[in-house]
């Protein structure tokens, strides 16, 4: 049996969904969002720049034009933002949240409480952290890039369908109506989007990592590497 897979991602050359070919598994890897920066011509004065994505980290520097001020702390939502960080900008972290907004928010408060907190981010995003501590940080709301749903259809029938944010999931399903089929989410912010749309047979990854996404996939197919 040959079962079609759809991740709402580009995925790179080396990654673990590519060995799902020799399980008779066809991948379907695409992004249904579009990126594109939004100008920002100051950089306000900070304790702390919270970045919520890999995308927030990559649109906020390519605009940033001066030296920053060293006595800033950097803080990312998860690990593989913040290996981006470290990995691209050559900044590491000073703090790492776990990839879930509540419990994020709850350690973040430990470090940051009363500080200065700036907040680049996408135009759709859910400004989860920020709304969860805005009665204890001073929050600095910046919008980096704007993040839009594309404008091409995009029809197929797939067995398992994996959505790495929600607006991939509201994109996904403007098009396409739900045949029943297996779903996993990267996380709890993109399950509440299945939720709106009175889906809830779904699992979520224990961690926002493509690996686990794939551990997750081998698991519903009983697929033994």
């Amino acid at each position: 049996m040959t079962y079609t897979i759809f991740i709402s991602r580009e995925l790179s050359e080396d990654s673990l969904f590519h060995q799902l070919e020799a399980y008779n598994c066809d991948v379907i890897s695409q992004s249904l969002i579009s990126f594109s920066p939004i100008s920002f011509s100051h950089f306000p004065s900070c304790d702390y720049v919270f970045f919520y994505s890999k995308n927030a980290v990559r649109f906020f520097f390519e605009q940033i034009n001066k030296e920053i001020d060293t006595k800033i702390k950097w803080a990312c939502i998860g690990k593989s933002t913040s290996d981006y960080l470290y990995h691209n900008m050559n900044i590491k972290a000073d703090f790492i949240g776990n990839g879930k907004p509540k419990e994020t928010a709850q350690e973040f408060k430990k470090v940051a409480q009363g500080k200065k907190v700036l907040f680049p981010r996408a135009a759709q995003s859910k400004k989860s952290i920020q709304t969860l501590l805005k009665e204890d940080l001073i929050v600095i709301d910046l919008m980096v890039y704007n993040n839009e749903k594309i404008k091409k259809p995009f029809y197929q029938s797939f067995d398992l369908l994996i959505f790495t944010s929600p607006l991939n999931v509201e994109a996904f399903f403007e098009n396409n109506t739900y045949q029943s089929q297996k779903i996993v989410v990267i996380g709890h912010t993109t399950a509440q989007a299945l939720e709106q749309l009175k889906i809830s047979d779904y699992i979520v990854a224990s961690q926002p990592f493509e690996s686990v996404l794939y551990e997750k996939t081998l698991e519903i197919l009983n697929i033994q590497e």
